[in-house]
């Protein structure tokens, strides 16, 4: 097992360790973290939570959007007012959107951290793709303090580092 499936397998347990009362309430300080973060950008990028991942949906901000995996294994952008559908092959809920939106800023999961902003995702790399091509998009991991380790995370030349990591502690930037 490499490294970075070790701590991913470690920090997944971690967050799921989080208590529903402890994440309802990281949750109203991390938005208003990213309110304040964001309330210069209009278009918006969050991401719909899985398993003890932070709810972004009532974030006090400009347009929200919602990504849409792509066959290169990017990422698009929609309003997240557009029906959302089940991706048969990931599970998981993504607008029907035909018209993608370029975001301004956006934010991510992840499952750790390190104090140089590095991001360990779930190993797909989809992120880091479409940070390669949103160039200009502020890069927003969000996560709770747990989950930061004092190791530095491995990197590769696929890794992005992100531009600010928001906990309920912290700002990291």
């Amino acid at each position: 097992m490499s490294n970075k499936e070790q701590l991913r397998a470690y920090f997944r347990k971690v967050r799921e360790e989080v208590s529903c009362s402890e994440q309802e309430k990281y949750q109203i300080i991390i938005l208003a973290k990213l309110a304040e973060l964001t309330r210069n950008y209009n278009k918006i990028a969050i991401f719909n939570p899985l398993t003890a991942e932070l709810n972004l949906c009532k974030l006090k901000a400009g347009q929200l959007l919602f990504p849409k995996i792509q066959q290169d294994k990017t990422l698009k952008f929609y309003a997240v007012t557009e029906p959302l559908v089940i991706n048969q092959k990931y599970g998981i809920l993504e607008p029907k959107g035909e018209v993608s939106i370029v975001p301004e800023v956006i934010i991510c999961p992840l499952l750790a951290f390190d104090k140089e902003k590095n991001r360990l995702g779930y190993g797909g790399g989809y992120y880091d793709r479409t940070f390669k091509i949103y160039t200009t998009a502020l890069k927003i991991g969000v996560a709770y303090s747990i989950q930061q380790t004092s190791q530095l995370i491995t990197i590769d030349k696929n890794d992005v580092a992100l531009d600010y990591i928001v906990t309920e502690k912290q700002i990291l930037s």
